[in-house]
């Protein structure tokens, strides 16, 4: 927070992961003083998120369930008014809190491969189409599904098997 930041943290050899939703006052203020951030957005990226309290009080789980759908889209760079290179990386958080061995690969997979599509190439989306998310997303993210299957992870289904062998039928 400021002043802390640009008193101790020098924007030319600090970069900052900023936790939290972009709606953090913090993430914006960093990226308008300068510094080079990497996103863990909580309210898009945290992918631990909706799976209920492990715990009776306190802060202990997020809301609600992020699809992978909801993961894709996200796209926090097209909405503010920064210098886009400012933003250097992304980081999709699976925290081990309500996470073992037994299902981890489900809620890992293929959440994840929808942020590294985002976070690496930032396919275009048509919301002004109706269309935020093409056909040829749900067919290239159920290929990576299957090649992970194929390897023995659990990684959870995308839309029904029908729709995989009906091209063109389901979106």
């Amino acid at each position: 927070k400021k002043p802390y930041t640009t008193r101790y943290l020098n924007k030319q050899n600090i970069v900052v992961q900023a936790w939290g939703p972009l709606q953090w006052g913090e993430t914006i203020d960093l990226l308008r003083e300068g510094y080079r951030l990497i996103l863990s957005h909580v309210d898009a990226w945290y992918l631990d998120c909706g799976f209920g309290r492990w715990r009776e009080t306190g802060e202990a789980a997020c809301d609600p369930y992020r699809p992978w759908q909801s993961v894709y889209i996200h796209r926090p760079w097209q909405n503010i008014e920064i210098d886009r290179q400012k933003i250097v990386g992304g980081e999709a958080c699976l925290w081990s809190e309500q996470v073992d061995i037994d299902s981890l690969d489900s809620r890992l997979w293929p959440r994840a491969a929808a942020f590294a599509e985002r976070i690496w190439s930032d396919p275009l989306t048509d919301p002004f189409n109706g269309v935020t998310i093409s056909e040829s997303v749900y067919t290239r993210l159920n290929t990576q599904r299957n090649r992970l299957l194929n390897r023995g992870l659990m990684a959870e289904a995308l839309w029904p098997q029908w729709c995989t062998q009906n091209p063109g039928m389901c979106l």
